[in-house]
């Protein structure tokens, strides 16, 4: 089993114990982009809090594929039993499915799936913005018209002048 960066580090020192402050650093590092070892020591304090075993225990004792196959059968199993049956979710399972079947060709099919989901996109924004350009035009027309209209005048019996919007009186 590969060690925790925290445990390397303190032997690379030769310390029994870092400071505080390096401690924190290596933590909130693990928190904001975590890496193997940090998510293996997540999975590990998941273990030992379910299954009420100590962490050293499950962390120096216990096989990592023996960990790891009681943490993924615990996530799937909220999955499913979460009951949501929305095309969103389906897609999530069929996606998990091909991923855990076939890792190497579901990436290629990803980085494909990717490259068609950005096309889709630019596509539906060249619509948008065409159909946004239609509808700017239109409305300057119908603005046009209603200016012509205002200025035209209507020449009554008697030679006054109204505008078309107002009656005669």
């Amino acid at each position: 089993m590969k060690k925790p960066d925290l445990l390397q580090l303190m032997q690379k020192q030769k310390l029994s114990k870092l400071d505080t402050s390096q401690i924190e650093q290596i933590a909130f590092a693990s928190v904001i982009n975590p890496d193997y070892d940090a998510e293996y020591r997540k999975i590990c304090r998941w273990f030992s809090k379910e299954f009420h075993t100590p962490l050293p225990e499950v962390e120096e004792n216990l096989e990592t594929s023996y960990i790891l196959l009681h943490y993924f059968e615990h996530h799937f199993a909220k999955l499913r039993d979460s009951r949501d049956d929305s095309p969103a979710m389906l897609d999530m399972w069929e996606n998990e499915f091909n991923r855990i079947l076939d890792p190497d060709n579901y990436e290629v099919e990803t980085e494909q799936q990717a490259q068609e989901d950005d096309e889709w996109a630019e596509e539906m924004k060249r619509e948008i913005e065409e159909e946004a350009r239609k509808a700017k035009e239109a409305e300057e027309l119908a603005q046009q018209e209603k200016l012509n209209l205002e200025e035209e005048v209507i020449v009554s019996r008697n030679g006054e002048t109204t505008p078309p919007n107002f009656p005669k009186e």
